[in-house]
Parts: C-alpha cells; sequence; structure tokens
C-alpha cells in the first residue's frame, strides 16, 4: 500500500461508506496508525444506510488547511487487515429475551486482504489488488475460486448488503477523468458480472466527482442483485452541480427508471429475491427556497411489488420528531422489512421490524451493540469481545448469540454474515432462503 497521506485520505473516505463499531474497528494498511481508526459499513448507499445510510466520509487537512494540496480519487484499494483479538474486560450485559447459542461459521479458501466485498450462501466476492490493477475474487464453499477481470485503468468497488447473490455480482468500477480538478472527477461504470460464466455487462456510466468536504457524500451508485434483476442510482454530478436521483432497475435485458426524485431525498433501496423493491425517501427535503409541502418534512419507506413500477407507502418518520427522526437503509427479512434508525452518530443500535402488509411495527433495541445489517431471517448486531447477537425477525423476540474463537464478524448480508479470524481466513455464515 503506499504510504501518500492525499491517497491515505481518498482511501479512508470510500471506505467511510461502511462502519463497524468502536470495538470491532479495523485499521489502514498503513505506516501511519497515528490516524484515527476507521469506521466500516452498511450503505449502502450508501447513500443513506447503507448503506446508507448514506455516505459518510472522513476528511483529512489537505482537504480543508491547504487549498494547494493535490486532490485525487482512489489510486489504490482499501485494505482490510485480519483482526487482532482485544478483549474487553467489561462483558456486554444480555439484552431480553430467550437466549440460544448460534452455529459456527464456514471457514472459506480464502485468505487474502481486500478492498470491499459481499457473499451469499453459497460465496465471497472480494476485491482484491494494488495500485496497477485489481480483480474480483469469487470463493465457493469448499470449491474453486473464479476470478472477474476489471477494466484496465478502473477501481472496482463492491457496496456492502446485497451486491452477491446466485451467479451475479453487481459492483461499480471507478474511472478518474482529471485528478487534478478541486473536486476529483469521475466515471462510476455500473457492472455486473456472472462469476460463473465470466461475463460481464456494463449498465451504466454516470458522470461523478468525489466529494471533499466532510460528510459528504459521493453519490456512488451502489448496485444490488438478487440474482436476476439489478438495481441501482444515477445522481450525476458535473461541475459541482448535483442532477435528479434516478432508481434503475434492470430486469430481463431491459432498464427500467422506477423513481426519479430530488438528490437532497437521500434515496436508499434494497432488491428481495421475488423481485419487490423497498425504498426509503425524505420527503419535502429542506430546500433553497420554502415551498409548501402537505406532509411535511419525514422519512417514508415504501415497496414495489415485482409485477409493477408503482410505489406503495407502509409507513413513515418524522424527520425532527420523537418517532425515529432518522432514515436508514431498508431491507427484507422473511414478510417482514427491516428499516434501522441510523442516525448521525452512526452506532446504530435500534432497528424496526416493519410488517409489509399492515404496517404495524416492532422495536428491537439492543444498546450494549451496534447493528451490521440484517438477512432475510434476521437483525445482526455486533458486540465487544467479538460475540454476535442475531434476533429472527418472526415469532418471539429471541436472541441468538455466540463467540467464535479467533472471529469477528463485521456485516451481514441478506444471505451470510461476514468476517474473519486471526489466522486471515475468510468466514461466513450461511443464510439460506
Amino acid at each position: 500500500m503506499s504510504s501518500d497521506p492525499d491517497l491515505e485520505r481518498d482511501l479512508e473516505r470510500l471506505m467511510s461508506r461502511v462502519e463497524l463499531p468502536e470495538h470491532d474497528a479495523w485499521v489502514p494498511d498503513s505506516a501511519d496508525r497515528r490516524r484515527g481508526r476507521w469506521s466500516f459499513i452498511a450503505g449502502g448507499a450508501v447513500a443513506a444506510a447503507l448503506l446508507l445510510a448514506a455516505a459518510i466520509g472522513v476528511v483529512g487537512f489537505a482537504d480543508v488547511g491547504f487549498p494547494g494540496a493535490s486532490r485525487r480519487p482512489l489510486q489504490t484499494l482499501p485494505t482490510l487487515l485480519r483482526p487482532t483479538p482485544t478483549p474487553d474486560v467489561t462483558a456486554s450485559p444480555p439484552p431480553r429475551g430467550t437466549a440460544v447459542v448460534g452455529p459456527a461459521g464456514t471457514i472459506l479458501d480464502f485468505t487474502d486482504d481486500v478492498g470491499s466485498f459481499a457473499a451469499d450462501d453459497q460465496a465471497l466476492a472480494a476485491v482484491v489488488g494494488d495500485a496497477a490493477s485489481s480483480r474480483i475474487v469469487v470463493t465457493e464453499i469448499g470449491r474453486q475460486k473464479h476470478v472477474i477481470s476489471v477494466t484496465r485503468g478502473r477501481q472496482a468497488f463492491i457496496s456492502p448488503h446485497g451486491a452477491l447473490r446466485g451467479d451475479l455480482v453487481a459492483y461499480t468500477e471507478i474511472e478518474a477523468k482529471d485528478v487534478s480538478a478541486p473536486a476529483p472527477v469521475v466515471v462510476w461504470h455500473v457492472m455486473v458480472a456472472n462469476w460463473r460464466t465470466g461475463a460481464v455487462t456494463e449498465l451504466d456510466a454516470i458522470p461523478g466527482e468525489q466529494s471533499i468536504a466532510p460528510d459528504s457524500p459521493d453519490y456512488m451508485p451502489n448496485a444490488y442483485t438478487n440474482g436476476r434483476d439489478v438495481i441501482w442510482l444515477r445522481t450525476p454530478r458535473v461541475a459541482g452541480q448535483l442532477g435528479a436521483s434516478e432508481l434503475v432497475l434492470w430486469r430481463g435485458g431491459a432498464q427500467t427508471t422506477l423513481w426519479r426524485t430530488d438528490w437532497r431525498s437521500e434515496l436508499s433501496y434494497a432488491i428481495a429475491d421475488d423481485g419487490r423493491i423497498a425504498v426509503v425517501s425524505l420527503a419535502c427535503p429542506p430546500r433553497e427556497r420554502i415551498a409548501f409541502c402537505g406532509t411535511g418534512t419525514r422519512w417514508e419507506l415504501y415497496v414495489i411489488g415485482s409485477t409493477t413500477t408503482i410505489p406503495r407507502l407502509i409507513t413513515w418518520r418524522d424527520a425532527f420528531g420523537d418517532r425515529g427522526g432518522v432514515g436508514g437503509p431498508p431491507a427484507f427479512a422473511d414478510t417482514q422489512l427491516v428499516w434501522p434508525r441510523v442516525s448521525v452518530a452512526r452506532n446504530v443500535t435500534t432497528v424496526d421490524i416493519v410488517d409489509a402488509g399492515n404496517g404495524n411495527i416492532r422495536t428491537i433495541t439492543d444498546e450494549a451493540c451496534s447493528w451490521i445489517g440484517s438477512t432475510v431471517r434476521e437483525v445482526v448486531f455486533s458486540c465487544p469481545d467479538s460475540v454476535i447477537r442475531v434476533y429472527p425477525v418472526t415469532g418471539q423476540v429471541t436472541v441468538v448469540w455466540s463467540n467464535e474463537a479467533g472471529s469477528t464478524y463485521f456485516i451481514a448480508d441478506p444471505h451470510a454474515i461476514i468476517g474473519r479470524r486471526v489466522d486471515g481466513s475468510w468466514v461466513i455464515r450461511p443464510v439460506p432462503d
């Protein structure tokens, strides 16, 4: 890895879209260990959670203190190192509910340090490489590896929480266009690859700029797939001006714009295995000019059925009140929707489970831990001492907890909980349909 401080800063800004709890934070592979820890993801999106919560970055002195400093986009991949065990002398208090011990994870034949990754119940996809090139390595459970080549001159990024399913992996290739601009000019290329056949398809090319201000998103498209379809957010940015945000669906070889809104609405989204789409949008976002809005500023959760393009409002949160007051990326789990309360603090301890039929809400709060994502069956929290707590979304509140010696889990995707062992091996807990 390069020791260039400007490069380190850009890597930190990109990886800031994924958050880990403080006790499980990872550090950049750099000689300069005096920098603060990196905190990892959900969003997406990524613009909102994930994911979104949206994309939140860490900025260095070179961004604002030295106008003449070079500002360059990503030149090498951010790298996650293997975890080092750091026992916490204070054990987390047990949550309410019945506790049972969960199963151990599946250790993969893969030990590389990676830049970004996704998994399902069959495989792990990870971006590996250096300043000169990158590639995506897909490691099957108990079987062989597959390599997807990244377009020459570009770097790949896999968004967390839903980028791998079945034979497809969705990702973004980042092409640097003008590295000397005050806000580095890039093109976000939306890609999907069949890792079994090696076929790669480019779905979109979006003009963009990497943000240089603290806590400002880059508006990366954050592509997700359910193994058949691909969904992503198109928000062009040229000369500092943002265009409208469009939620685009690729299905059956054709593209459809499902949603078009002001970029201030901070869309986050998820796609289910059966083709349904969940969308969170900030209705009546604050604007430069005062305008009438009947609903007031609030976060709204919608579902778009698999055979329609018409959204159905499920529930909402007052953006400034005590009914959550925050947005967060949606997810599908069984017949329910999972909607975390992602706040500025970025340590998510409360998640709402929403009935997609009637909008009824059950709330799970685990103050001692941090939400790291949701699978199709459960809500997942990471706790001190490498403990994870899993709350199934149906039935009575039951806590499934485990502490695998030498393993740290830090991301939950729809069909896998992803971690790494102290010996460097990657480990996943498959979550089948």
